[in-house]
């Protein structure tokens, strides 16, 4: 609950006076704070749903007669060219880009250096809402990363738009 929203007061329920500081609910767990707030933890659900996600991306550049190539996630860049055998099938495809999900080993070796459970993770096959280890603009994973019990242990972010 802590990296929903920053400190402000809300309304319990739409149908109740009172308000709580959203710092109350912040040193609790999330089960304890539903069990004593349903309505307030019911309506930042709903705004959490609302905006929760993030993207994947991929470019590639040509300058200077080179191609560069980038990507987060499991978005790909693919390289499609023809071979000019007899014989040889119309168009390859080439793979340029790297996925970093959970089936990538270095992504893995990565998350196990931050002091997290590589196994848990590919056995739950998500972090976060995503399936990707490297994302852009997955607010919940990457300022709330602690409030999932996958990712609580990490040192420091474990969903990240970096490089290799």
């Amino acid at each position: 609950l802590q990296s929903m929203i920053p400190e402000v007061f809300i309304p319990t329920s739409p149908c109740c006076s009172g308000v709580h500081s959203v710092s109350v609910l912040q040193d609790m767990k999330s089960y304890d704070a539903y069990q004593q707030f349903p309505d307030v933890v019911g309506d930042l659900s709903a705004v959490s749903e609302e905006l929760a996600g993030g993207t994947t991306a991929a470019v590639a550049v040509i300058h200077q007669d080179l191609l560069y190539v980038a990507n987060v996630g499991d978005s790909r860049v693919l390289l499609a060219y023809c071979d000019t055998k007899e014989g040889s099938p119309p168009l390859y495809c080439k793979q340029l880009t790297v996925d970093h999900d959970c089936d990538n080993k270095e992504e893995l070796k990565r998350l196990e250096k931050l002091g997290l459970n590589a196994k848990a993770i590919v056995r739950s096959g998500r972090i976060g809402s995503q399936q990707c280890t490297r994302t852009l603009g997955d607010y919940s994973v990457k300022a709330g990363y602690k409030e999932f019990d996958i990712l609580s242990s990490a040192k420091s972010e474990p969903v990240i738009a970096e490089p290799f």
